[in-house]
């Protein structure tokens, strides 16, 4: 008859064999259960609909750390080069890539990348003219039948008219000039009339109306004595004025005192001597001397007043 404790190893043995064969069948039956789409792996990071796995890849190619159908993965590389060190990628003849990013190329090497790329245009309308970006006003024209500033008309300027064209228009402020007593303005380049001057502002001088022309003159009358007034480079009447002698007039267009005197020295006389000249007969004795005013009326034949 066995023994007790030989009888107890007998059982142990068979509860490790059944237990061994239990660790079996559940294992195979775990494999079983996962499905085909369960135990596929992107890359070894698993995937599921957020996008949290790792390692895997999508259609846009920014997978890495897993990958969704929005791509919020890490490590991969995709059509715009958004993976993380990877450079990007285009398919645009006039792009390229630099730093990680799509750049708009420069040929010419002036340093302006060409418009014609469609993910990130530069400003070169010529990318194959090293001299030439844009034009004065922005645009792609090469010729706008002049520059900008230019002189044009009588007296405009051109200026830009949208970003490919020029028209010729006034300065700002537009400026003014006289013609006559007539003002002037510009506009669009050309001489217009703005006022006439008159009123209190009769004349017309650099571009505005004034009192008078400088170099002019007037005649006025301070106590009934005339007096020659002159108009000031400022286009203003001076407020002091030359005073005539009480037989003289003013000439406005000379600015002069003008008439017919002679000034009366009381303390000189010609002397009426020997020859005797102008009174006296031969022999007797010389009288006194005459006012140089009376010499010089005898002298001319005209008396004065």
């Amino acid at each position: 008859m066995p023994s007790r404790a030989v009888i107890q190893e007998k059982l142990f043995h068979f509860h490790r064999s059944v237990h061994l064969v239990g660790s079996g069948v559940c294992s195979l039956l775990v494999l079983v259960a996962c499905g085909q789409q369960e135990r596929q792996f992107n890359n070894g990071g698993g995937s599921d609909a957020t996008g949290s796995g790792g390692g895997g890849s999508d259609a846009t190619g920014s997978g890495g750390g897993g990958s969704d159908a929005t791509g919020s993965g890490g490590g991969g590389s995709d059509a715009t080069g958004s993976g993380g060190g990877v450079p990007c990628e285009t398919r645009d003849p006039d792009c390229e890539c630099a730093g990680g990013k799509v750049v708009a190329r420069d040929v010419d090497s002036d340093g302006e990348g060409t418009r014609l790329c469609e993910a990130a245009a530069g400003r070169d309308c010529d990318d194959g003219d090293g001299a030439f970006v844009v034009n004065e006003c922005g645009g792609c024209n090469k010729s706008l039948g002049g520059k900008v500033g230019d002189p044009c008309g009588s007296c405009g300027v051109f200026q830009c008219l949208g970003d490919s064209a020029l028209r010729c228009a006034a300065p700002e402020p537009p400026p003014r000039q006289c013609a006559g007593n007539t003002l002037q303005v510009c506009a669009d380049g050309q001489w217009t009339t703005e006022s006439m001057c008159g009123g209190d502002l009769p004349a017309c001088f650099n571009g505005a109306c004034t009192q008078c022309r400088p170099g002019t003159f007037k005649c006025g009358t301070v106590q009934g004595t005339p007096v020659v007034i002159e108009c000031l480079e400022t286009g203003s009447w001076e407020s002091s004025w030359t005073s005539c002698s009480s037989d003289q007039t003013c000439n406005a267009e000379s600015g002069t005192c003008v008439g017919m005197f002679h000034p009366r020295d009381i303390d000189f006389d010609v002397p009426l001597g020997v020859p005797q000249l102008l009174r006296d007969a031969p022999g007797t004795q010389a009288t006194p001397g005459l006012p140089t005013r009376d010499v010089l009326d005898l002298a001319v034949g005209i008396a004065f007043a």
